[in-house]
């Protein structure tokens, strides 16, 4: 029996276009913001927290979030939790992860650039082989090298007759 038909029908194919339509109805939602807030007393304040923890939020979405917190807070929905002061916009959590954002995005960047330059999937598996191989190579040379000590093996000494 052929399962894709029946699968079909269950799950909808994930596109592009139903991604960004769920982005559309997700972000700034109710249930965007009970996630927040869950994410925030969870993470006992942390907006670090939040963000890794709530569906489709980047470090962008900090001061949204932030201000999605304190609007919580004053209606009395959630209390004041320590975190929050430590991991606020312009704090030094905050910006340790707008460096690490900024890292992963060149990151991503530099691998994109990689994947366009590569044809098809042989290319990518030859080329993902031949640098296993460069490495292993390598890798095993430093090892001889690092364990060899001298060139030559050294020679044991014969006992003394008695």
């Amino acid at each position: 029996m052929d399962w894709r038909p029946y699968f079909a029908k269950l799950f909808k194919p994930v596109t592009k276009q139903r991604l960004d339509d769920f982005t559309r109805q997700y972000v700034g939602s109710d249930e965007e913001r009970q996630d927040v807030l869950g994410a925030y007393v969870d993470g006992n304040g942390d907006l670090g927290y939040i963000i890794d923890n709530v569906m489709l939020a980047t470090e962008e979405d900090a001061a949204r979030f932030e201000e999605l917190v304190r609007s919580g807070i004053s209606a009395g929905e959630v209390q004041l939790l320590p975190g929050l002061a430590l991991s606020a916009c312009g704090s030094a959590q905050a910006k340790k992860r707008q460096r690490k954002a900024s890292r992963e995005a060149k990151q991503a960047s530099k691998i994109q650039k990689g994947m366009r330059k590569t044809r098809d999937a042989g290319d990518l598996a030859a080329a993902i082989q031949g640098r296993m191989q460069a490495r292993s190579g390598d890798f095993l040379a430093q090892l001889e090298e690092r364990y060899s000590g001298s060139s030559k093996p050294k020679r044991m000494k014969r006992p003394a007759a008695s």
